[in-house]
């Protein structure tokens, strides 16, 4: 029985789904972090076997039967990174047809499903991809947590200790921000929380973790929250509007899908996301998520047409 894999990997979690030739799901795994640029070889290459050989067993197929494998990795943009993802693959045993992408490509992909439009993904990390009529594909941001991926979780949960700690000062107003963060990793007062970090005993996840804390002081006029907030949909618009100067769009408004967990609150972000772009897109829900768009990418280059009768079968799929 032949089957497609497609890999959705991140900087928290990586999901892979396998189906049928007719897209009915067989399995799905689910491993920690992939991004290629965060974690070590030796941890990738770890975190690739367990995903794939838990994949393949439950859907009692081998690596002979996948008839092509596409993955969307974080971190994945050059060459070398996606050379080495292949070389993962070929440790593993896996010596067929493979497409290896990044994972902004694959949001783009299952959110647009080959129309023209950009997708804003918003995650543990950020950044921004569109395509326009000519098939022409730009991305813009996601250059990581340390010089860039603003509006990311990362991003938030950062300024959410910076400007907590500017509060601290007198630099900013009191904010709800500090006490949750005290209360969060059980320190006295906010200035406590500087050993903690370069002590590295508060991780990036943790910082990322304090995002939705973030949401929640906003919807409580916070005014420190409420400033991060529209600094990062600021910054998430402007790539959005950045693609829309750089592509050759044929329609307008143009569609714009807004990908990842931080759009949960996407609420709060819009006013500021489209402050200079209102009038040149309309927001549109994804048609699928990242993992299925791999999936429809692997059925592409498969060479086998994705018609209804594939595509709800994969809208059936509960991809977490």
């Amino acid at each position: 029985m032949g089957c497609l894999i497609g890999i959705d990997g991140g900087g928290t979690k990586t999901r892979a789904v396998a189906v049928d030739l007719s897209g009915r799901k067989l399995a799905a795994s689910y491993a920690g972090p992939s991004n290629i640029n965060l974690i070590d070889q030796d941890r990738f290459s770890k975190t690739i076997d367990s995903l794939l050989s838990d994949l393949l067993h439950n859907a009692n197929c081998t690596p002979e039967s996948v008839v092509y494998l596409v993955c969307g990795f974080a971190g994945a943009g050059r060459n070398s990174a996606k050379k080495s993802i292949e070389s993962t693959f070929s440790e593993f045993g896996y010596s067929g047809k493979c497409r290896v992408s990044t994972d902004m490509e694959i949001a783009l992909n299952g959110a647009l499903h080959g129309q023209e439009g950009i997708v804003i993904n918003a995650g543990t990390g950020s950044g921004a991809v569109g395509r326009d009529a000519g098939e022409k594909i730009e991305r813009c941001g996601g250059w990581g947590y340390i010089v860039g991926d603003e509006g990311s979780g990362y991003s938030i949960g950062r300024k959410a200790v910076q400007y907590s700690l500017q509060s601290y000062d007198g630099m900013l107003p009191r904010t709800l921000l500090a006490e949750e963060i005290c209360v969060r990793f059980s320190i006295g007062s906010i200035d406590m929380i500087i050993p903690e970090i370069y002590s590295g005993k508060i991780t990036r996840s943790g910082i990322a973790s304090l995002a939705p804390a973030v949401f929640e002081a906003a919807h409580n006029s916070d005014a420190v929250a409420k400033m991060i907030i529209d600094e990062s949909g600021q910054y998430l618009g402007k790539l959005a509007e950045t693609l829309l100067d750089r592509l050759e769009f044929t329609v307008e408004p143009v569609e714009l899908c807004l990908s990842g967990s931080i759009f949960e609150n996407k609420e709060l972000l819009l006013p500021s996301i489209l402050r200079t772009i209102i009038d040149r897109v309309k927001i549109t829900e994804p048609k699928f998520p990242p993992v299925a768009g791999a999936l429809l990418t692997a059925f592409k280059e498969a060479g086998m047409e994705t018609g209804s009768g594939i595509e709800n079968n994969l809208k059936k799929i509960k991809f977490i």
